[in-house]
């Protein structure tokens, strides 16, 4: 591990980082961003100072996590109190991830439940997308966001069924991974959908399901019950699109991709490796917004490109915010084909 020892420190004062205004104490050293790329999900605080010395604030109410200056006048931010994670921000907003966080597993048992369950419910996020239809978003209470009326499911996609409702020719084809994202406590279940008019996209979406079954609690007399309630969605997102624009497609097996499977690495491999073709300029305005895995060796991820707001508050009509989303192909382990579309709204 790298060794980096802070001379002298003057006496502190306030800045602005991550939009948060917090302490700080200035260092004479110099750090950058590989510094910090030695660490992983075992590294402990300890470990930080013993290599980077001690940091130059903290940041947050609560729990309060360290940070600390780069020599760019950007910052990076040590988190172990939930998920532990490193990231790079600025003075106004979060950048990227060096370590993304680490989320929870699910059993299988969830798994193939709320497999199941979103199954049932896909020509519910279908005519949410053509604004047939409100799709239910509940919390985890069991609380609706629409007049607290259950949302009955309808079923799988039928085109039939679909035509009945809309009186078009639109086609769906529907995907599910279980992967990352980084709002999330555990591994969420990500139901992608693209809606198909004339052979033409017309509307891009992912639902995310939610980990676990909301608790239904009640009281009689002084006895408290608590009932095992229904699986639930917990937050969708929906993109009204023009179409669609290949900006990379690339397959080959000899080709060495150099994107790294494992979840602490997927996100900043690919980042480079579309770096390294043209498709993005960099890592400081590019964010993954969710990446994903099927089972049978089929990878996607949607990225986004000068983000006005990452995770809970993306949009597709944020301005000058750009959206790819990349599929890929692998064969033991290791990437053969990868697939990137400009979502053009």
């Amino acid at each position: 591990m790298t060794l980096i020892i802070a001379v002298y420190k003057r006496k502190p004062h306030e800045i602005r980082v991550n939009d948060r205004i917090a302490g700080y104490t200035y260092f004479d050293r110099s750090l950058s961003v590989s510094d910090f790329e030695q660490f992983d999900y075992k590294t402990t605080y300890e470990d930080l100072v013993d290599c980077i010395g001690f940091q130059n604030g903290t940041i947050g109410s609560g729990i309060a996590r360290p940070y600390y200056e780069l020599n760019d006048g950007r910052f990076v931010i040590w988190n172990a109190a939930y998920k532990k994670s490193i990231s790079v921000v600025n003075s106004k907003n979060h950048e990227y991830y060096i370590l993304p966080p680490q989320l929870s597993p699910k059993s299988d048992i969830i798994r193939n439940r709320q497999m199941k369950i979103a199954c049932q419910s896909e020509m519910n996020s279908i005519l949410w997308m053509l604004d047939l239809k409100t799709l239910v978003i509940k919390d985890y209470w069991g609380d609706c966001s629409e007049n607290d009326q259950k949302d009955i499911a309808l079923g799988a996609y039928n085109a039939d069924l679909l035509k009945s409702y809309t009186n078009r020719n639109i086609t769906a084809e529907i995907s599910y991974y279980f992967g990352n994202y980084r709002e999330r406590g555990f591994l969420p279940l990500i139901q992608v959908i693209q809606l198909y008019e004339q052979q033409k996209l017309i509307c891009f979406e992912y639902v995310l399901w939610d980990t676990d079954r909301y608790w239904d609690m009640f009281f009689e007399g002084n006895i408290e019950y608590v009932n095992d309630g229904e699986d639930c969605i917990v937050y969708a997102e929906r993109y009204k699109l023009k179409g669609q624009n290949e900006v990379l497609n690339i397959h080959s097996t000899d080709t060495a991709f150099n994107i790294k499977l494992s979840s602490d690495q997927f996100a900043n491999s690919l980042i480079d490796f579309l770096i390294k073709q043209e498709v993005i300029q960099s890592k400081r305005n590019s964010c993954v917004e969710f990446w994903g895995k099927d089972g049978d060796g089929k990878y996607v991820c949607l990225l986004s490109t000068n983000p006005w707001k990452t995770g809970w508050g993306i949009s597709a009509e944020n301005r000058n915010t750009q959206y790819y989303f990349v599929q890929m192909e692998t064969l033991d382990d290791a990437v053969v084909s990868v697939n990137v579309v400009h979502l053009i709204r």
